[in-house]
């Protein structure tokens, strides 16, 4: 997968860590959450739709002027190649542990989080590992952005 796909869960688990600070006080929330990834595959050529579910656990507890924000998604999808049909399989995690400052009245913060998955092409199909370090930031009127601070693809 081209390393810009998996922002798409990122965005989708900051934004519910983020949007959880008001209400949470340290107690862990599991969740399912359906995701959908369409991309380029640069191991195999060819373009791939993965879809399933990822398990988020998450937690915040929240001071007067931070949030310590500890969350945990695992991603296990399936799909295809779009040329070839070939069969895939991926299997995500992003972790986040991270201390964010925020104002207390508008709820603007930062989080810092780390994505790695395995893409799994069956058969003779070439795997693909990534790891992504990304900042997240969330301003006051809600627009997320996200910056991909270090990134690694290897094929195998």
């Amino acid at each position: 997968m081209t390393t810009s796909k998996p922002a798409k869960p990122l965005l989708l688990l900051a934004a519910i860590l983020i949007a959880a600070m008001p209400m949470a006080a340290d107690v862990p929330v599991p969740m399912d959450v359906p995701i959908y990834i369409a991309g380029f595959d640069v191991c195999s050529g060819e373009y791939v739709h993965l879809s399933g579910i990822a398990h988020v656990v998450m937690s915040v507890t929240i001071d007067a002027n931070s949030a310590h924000l500890i969350g945990l998604v695992n991603e296990r999808l399936g799909g295809n190649g779009v040329s070839t049909g070939a069969s895939y399989v991926a299997d995500g995690m992003t972790h986040v542990d991270s201390y964010v400052d925020i104002d207390p009245v508008i709820h603007t913060g930062q989080a810092t989080l780390l994505f790695s998955a395995r893409v799994i092409g069956l058969g003779s199909i070439p795997n693909a590992s990534v790891q992504q370090l990304f900042h997240v930031t969330v301003n006051a009127n809600g627009n997320t952005t996200v910056q991909v601070s270090h990134s690694q693809m290897f094929c195998q």
